[in-house]
């Protein structure tokens, strides 16, 4: 596991969350390192006055969000200080699957396929609609979710051209990190997910606080809309029209099974349950 980089944020006063990790990492043999988070009680008012400055959110960003986005964006900076090619950054609340370090290399090795490419790869989280690259190991696969990937940044694997780019791109706090990993089409990287989860949040309460749903409509309403559009235009630089209406009736589309439906013949195709289709020799590849 050396050209991984296993990163878990964890406050200081956060005993019992550490404990939750280590005892994780030591059962699992994950060579998990602690970064220190940021404190949002250590905010200084400059780094608060800069946030309202910059905020492209759809409301004011709590001193908890500012805390969590300002951690992650330490914790790929002590990445990029390591020799590791990628890395796996986890929050101290994320209890992994037993199957995790086997499927994170499946996908690293699988980076190099055509249209599997990413960026940054989300472990947890997930969506009906999605689009299905292919299978990594076992029960698990490498998809993109279709429009709306699940707002979380629990578990994330980056590649070192990730970090560079994000932190060149977004060096200032401007939203929410899991806000920021769903605009993956505005900063030019790009977003994969494992399905089923790798990881799930534990039962021990947030530590960012509460996060307001009180915003003005029409804020709302102007946020959203630009996000689906950006989204709208991403997807159909990188897929046909006619499999983005697949999807959305069938929900799930399946690049793999749409080759092996080929090889069997047009009956075999008409008569699988999940919807096939072929991938877009127009998919976009964002260099970074």
């Amino acid at each position: 596991m050396q050209d991984i980089l296993w990163l878990v944020i964890n406050r200081t006063d956060s005993c019992e969350r550490l404990r939750l990790m280590l005892e994780q990492a030591e059962r699992l043999r994950l060579p998990l390192v602690r970064m220190p988070a940021v404190c949002k009680k250590t905010l200084s008012t400059r780094q608060c006055h800069e946030a309202v400055r910059q905020n492209r959110f759809k409301r004011r960003l709590t001193t908890g969000e500012l805390a969590c986005a300002l951690s992650h964006r330490k914790a790929m900076r002590q990445f990029l200080d390591s020799p590791q090619r990628y890395c796996v950054l986890l929050e101290d609340d994320a209890l992994l699957s037993p199957d995790i370090e086997r499927v994170v290399r499946a996908a690293i090795e699988a980076r190099n396929g055509p249209g599997q490419a990413w960026d940054l790869l989300k472990l947890d989280g997930s969506r009906r609609s999605r689009f299905v690259h292919r299978p990594l190991a076992g029960e698990f696969q490498l998809v993109e979710y279709f429009f709306e990937p699940p707002p979380s940044a629990m578990a994330v694997v980056m590649s070192r051209e990730f970090a560079e780019l994000f932190l060149r791109a977004s060096p200032e706090v401007t939203r929410p990190i899991d806000e920021d990993y769903k605009h993956h089409w505005q900063y030019g990287f790009r977003l994969k997910s494992v399905h089923p989860a790798l990881a799930r949040p534990a039962d021990l309460g947030s530590e960012i606080g509460s996060r307001s749903k009180l915003v003005a409509p029409h804020r709302n309403a102007g946020y959203m809309l630009r996000l689906v559009a950006g989204l709208c235009g991403y997807y159909l630089r990188a897929y046909p029209l006619r499999d983005l209406g697949r999807i959305l009736f069938h929900s799930v589309v399946s690049y793999p099974q749409a080759r092996r439906a080929r090889a069997g013949g047009r009956a075999t195709a008409q008569a699988a349950t999940t919807t096939t289709i072929t991938p877009s020799t127009a998919s976009p590849q964002p260099t970074i």
